[in-house]
């Protein structure tokens, strides 16, 4: 088993406690917090690509220089 395989599996369990604590009325957690286990991976790669491609343009605008 693979280091994605096990992660998607420890998601997929998280999500459905949550969602099972939820409906059972356990937790008053806004259903934004109980789907987050669905929705951060996402959130956080494209964090991640959308702060790479920052650092890149910083990083060629510094070689070229600021005024170009």
């Amino acid at each position: 088993m693979t280091l994605m395989d096990e992660a998607r599996i420890t998601l997929t369990t998280i999500s459905v406690v949550f969602i099972v604590l939820k409906v059972s009325a356990v937790v008053s957690w806004s259903w934004w917090w109980v789907l987050a286990p669905v929705w951060m991976p996402f959130v956080l790669i494209i964090s991640g690509m959308v702060l790479f491609a920052i650092g890149l343009m910083i990083r060629n605008w510094a070689r070229r220089g600021w005024s170009e």
